[in-house]
């Protein structure tokens, strides 16, 4: 139960009132509610320091210092300083129960403890997140219990370093950037931006009758009708972490909720053999010259990360029609499906009542989505598919095909997606699958700017000297497992 006040003499009278009532109904239902379990938590920013107690039957409940709720600790004055301390300690014991697994001699394999500190040790430390998570781990408003002090953001950067002791025999006067460098392990500063940026994502693409898009909607609604609307929204992004969050992915549009789909109005094809025999496969059903239209559709993404894609549509093998477009900065996935549905919709215009449409794809997850529910990027596309081919029943069928084959309608489908990638450069919104690879890209970049900022090239000798340590008494290349998972 949540009571709000001006005062806390007020909220613990309409507890202890709705406690009695709730005392009587249990009575009156055979329900028992055990005083033991009873916990109470005051919510105030005032430096008064009372407490009211609360009764509860003939027990006198008194307000701990902080109470866990779903594995996150609420302290008086939500500055959450109990829950960092809590969860950085069971993440420091777990570092070093892994660096007492290992020493100069022997021990387990670095690139195997750097995997279980990535999995385990920092998920732990990081744990709640979502509840804490400020603008930035160094505070611009000093003092303020809405910024994640510095002391504390020390505190987890101890933990991470003692992580990287427990990946590489090190000595303990080892300068940290070095250390942090070898071991591949970003900075506590770096991690919570990161994550911050991934939470923002998660709440950007939530349904708009999910509680937190109601709230924002909500608080949206009262700044706008504010006498100094600008003053007020510079307030709440000032003092309510929600709605900071939600400003860094607001070009995001929300992700509608849908029913999983069930429905066999369109044949999807999708085997798991190998991509040499299903490549003969399809060469052999080419050879039957099959009936009703063909459409080859691809995606394609350039170095520079333009995306664009490519349709071609046959009958009796002779090429009908084609055509290709650019798709921003999206990925090969939203290309894929953007090149079918194109390629759909152009296949309908030369097709006469009752002709069949096969529509052949390269992306074995672009056939699984729209041959079941819809997936959360490019859903407007598939859910466009799956309409159309809703309206033609059993006429639409999908295919997978093998990429880079020497299937000529794929080449020729994937060639256009090229041309259509190198063309004019559209503005348009970014999709999740964008987002998510900008998200994952974040971290490693942060962290390569982090060892090029603070290490001069004057330092260069003393990290190559630092390396042979390193690679001399571990038989693991670290330095290529670094570059592997973080390029």
């Amino acid at each position: 139960m949540l009571f709000i006040g001006k005062s806390l003499t007020e909220t613990t009278q309409r507890a202890n009132e709705a406690i009695k009532q709730m005392v009587e109904w249990s009575h009156s239902s055979a329900i028992t509610f055990d005083p033991s379990k009873t916990e109470i938590m005051h919510f105030s920013r005032k430096q008064n320091g009372s407490s009211p107690a609360v009764l509860h039957n003939s027990k006198v409940c008194t307000a701990e210092a902080s109470m866990r709720w779903l594995g996150v600790l609420l302290d008086r004055k939500l500055s959450f300083k109990a829950h960092i301390t809590y969860w950085r300690q069971k993440g420091s014991n777990m570092a070093n129960l892994l660096r007492s697994l290992s020493n100069t001699i022997s021990g387990i394999a670095p690139a195997a403890v750097r995997h279980a500190v990535f999995t385990v040790i920092v998920p732990i430390m990081l744990y709640g997140t979502e509840a804490w998570l400020t603008d930035d781990p160094t505070p611009s408003m000093k003092g303020s219990s809405l910024h994640l002090s510095q002391t504390q953001l020390n505190a987890i950067q101890k933990c991470l370093n003692t992580a990287c002791k427990a990946i590489l025999p090190v000595w303990r006067t080892t300068p940290n950037i070095y250390l942090w460098k070898e071991a591949g392990v970003p900075a506590a500063e770096d991690q919570i931006k990161a994550t911050r940026v991934r939470i923002s994502l998660r709440i950007a693409t939530l349904d708009d009758q999910h509680p937190l898009r109601i709230r924002l909607a909500n608080l949206h609604h009262r700044i706008r009708f504010e006498i100094n609307p600008a003053a007020s929204r510079n307030v709440a992004q000032r003092y309510i972490r929600l709605f900071r969050l939600s400003r860094i992915q607001e070009d995001m549009d929300s992700i509608p909720l849908i029913p999983r789909r069930f429905s066999d109005n369109i044949h999807t094809i999708l085997n798991s053999a190998s991509k040499e025999e299903e490549t003969q496969v399809h060469l052999s059903w080419l050879r039957t010259n099959p009936d009703g239209l063909i459409v080859y559709s691809d995606g394609s993404k350039l170095e520079d990360n333009k995306a664009g894609y490519g349709y071609i549509v046959y009958r009796n093998g002779t090429e009908i029609d084609r055509g290709s477009r650019q798709l921003g900065f999206r990925e090969v996935f939203d290309a894929e499906i953007s090149g079918a549905l194109r390629g759909l919709r152009q296949a309908i215009k030369h097709c006469t009542p009752n002709t069949p449409i096969t529509v052949c794809i390269d992306n074995s997850s672009v056939v699984r989505g729209i041959g079941g529910t819809a997936p959360m990027s490019s859903r407007a596309e598939f859910l466009a598919f799956q309409a159309i081919r809703d309206e033609f029943p059993g006429r639409i069928s999908v295919r997978w095909t093998p990429g880079h084959k020497d299937i000529p309608g794929n080449e020729a489908a994937d060639a256009l997606a090229k041309k259509g990638a190198a063309g004019p450069l559209r503005d348009l919104a970014p999709s999740i699958t964008q987002r998510r690879r900008e998200i994952r890209a974040l971290l490693p970049r942060l962290f390569r700017t982090c060892s090029q900022n603070s290490i001069s090239p004057d330092d260069n000798s003393d990290i190559s000297s630092l390396h042979g340590l390193t690679t001399a008494i571990s038989p693991c290349t670290i330095s290529a497992s670094i570059t592997t998972t973080l390029h």
